[in-house]
């Protein structure tokens, strides 16, 4: 994930130079710890290019985000980019009258952030009753406060949820979103948590997915 300004933006456009970045080439192989994993080089640079049909709105107020694919400098895909793997081979299912859709539920579970002595623990929502499809699960505020609100903002932007419930954990939801294609429906997928958990950290809460 890269931030860009939008004033710079407007500045890379308008001197021609378009809006990839350079990543390094670790990035497709270097695990959460920092650790490279054998057979991915260290040195050299991707090119992040964006692929604006993929623009929406967010995840926040005053944000634009779109999903970007790793080229090499003469512009060729990465073959490690997961967006262009995933988008060729549905183009190979294709050539051989193959067709998928997909469609995602987003578990989530809502914990409540706790400093204590400088140390951040989460606890588990307090809930009176809470359980599996139970009409008094909806009486929390974080279902007014996050996932409706949630849902509201991704209508706005064109991404329709189909129904969400209690689940059988303490703070625990399912959001049921569309069908799509393939690649549409994992891009659906990101942005609905992103937008989700966004929401919930800034009234307080932390969210797992």
């Amino acid at each position: 994930m890269r931030v860009i300004p939008i004033r710079r933006v407007h500045s890379l456009l308008a001197d021609g130079e378009g809006l990839s970045l350079g990543i390094t080439k670790a990035c497709l192989g270097m695990l959460q710890n920092d650790i490279v994993v054998p057979g991915v080089t260290a040195t050299g640079e991707y090119r992040l290019t964006p692929d604006l049909t993929s623009l929406r709105d967010g995840p926040r107020p005053g944000h634009i985000s779109a999903w970007g694919e790793f080229r090499e400098a003469d512009g060729s895909l990465s073959p490690l980019c997961p967006r262009a793997l995933l988008r060729r081979t549905v183009e190979e299912a294709a050539a051989q009258g193959l067709e998928f859709e997909v469609g995602f539920e987003v578990e989530l579970v809502f914990m409540a952030r706790n400093y204590t002595k400088d140390i951040m623990t989460y606890l588990p929502i307090c809930s009176d009753g809470h359980a599996w499809s139970t009409a008094r699960s909806m009486e929390l505020g974080l279902v007014y406060k996050v996932l409706e609100r949630a849902i509201g903002v991704l209508d706005d932007m064109g991404i329709y949820v189909e129904q969400f419930h209690p689940e059988s954990a303490l703070g625990q939801y399912e959001v049921v979103l569309p069908k799509a294609s393939p690649l549409e429906a994992v891009e659906t997928l990101l942005h609905v948590r992103d937008v989700i958990s966004n929401i919930a950290y800034g009234e307080g809460w932390r969210v797992t997915l």
